[in-house]
């Protein structure tokens, strides 16, 4: 007994004709990249600290006055760099290491305090510094579902530079390095190691702080040990 075929073949090439049909998705012009791995952004203001008539010792107040000017805030990474008066007084020195007592407190590194002969010396109960604010800020990547071309050419976009540009970021240090550069301590990689692991041991704590000079590249040492 012959048997006729379920499914015809008119049922068959309709159904073929629908499932292509439901396959097309409407093309959709590549989402661009941005033209820039991230930006790069720099502001620089005066800031005056305050200190009672004869007095080394910042005020409660005005510690907290310059702790919370000290700590970055906003979008992407973000670091504030100090920079002090390189000559004062004998007061005004002193009134210097207590300022840079509570930058180190306030969650600066010693990297990031710096002296500079253009500000005026330390005299006075008024002493002027500068803060430098260095932020870098992630591209928006584009949404890694979207789809893009035609035919065999579709696909989604491609973040990959977009990723790296934030890994990146994520990975420096300070983001002053992507405006000035960093060098190396010296070229004696062996002492090098020795003062990092020195570092990491917690020994070079509260004894020494090492200042930039702007301007020569060359470093001083201002002893943070004795008594005030």
């Amino acid at each position: 007994m012959h048997r006729k075929p379920l499914i015809s073949k008119v049922t068959l090439a309709l159904l073929a004709f629908l499932t292509l049909e439901g396959c097309q998705v409407p093309d959709q012009q590549e989402i661009p990249m941005p033209d820039k791995p991230y930006e790069l952004q720099h502001d620089m203001r005066h800031y005056s600290v305050e200190f009672h008539h004869k007095s080394s010792q910042l005020s409660f107040h005005e510690r907290a006055r310059l702790v919370a000017a000290l700590k970055p805030s906003g979008p992407g990474k973000v670091s504030i760099h100090l920079t002090i008066p390189n000559n004062g007084s004998g007061l005004g020195k002193q009134r210097l290491k207590q300022i840079i007592r509570t930058a180190l407190e306030a969650g600066l590194k010693a990297k990031q305090i710096h002296r500079s002969n253009d500000l005026p010396p330390a005299h006075g109960s008024c002493i002027q510094v500068q803060l430098d604010t260095y932020r870098a800020i992630a591209p928006l990547c584009p949404n890694w579902s979207t789809v893009y071309g035609s035919s065999y050419n579709r696909g989604n976009t491609s973040n990959f530079g977009c990723a790296t540009a934030i890994n990146f970021l994520m990975m420096i240090d300070d983001p002053i390095i992507l405006f000035k550069g960093e060098h190396a301590l010296s070229h004696d990689a062996a002492r090098d190691s020795l003062a990092i692991a020195d570092h990491r041991a917690g020994k070079d704590k509260g004894k020494w702080l090492k200042v930039e000079t702007a301007g020569s590249g060359s470093t001083s040492s201002s002893s943070l040990g004795g008594t005030q």
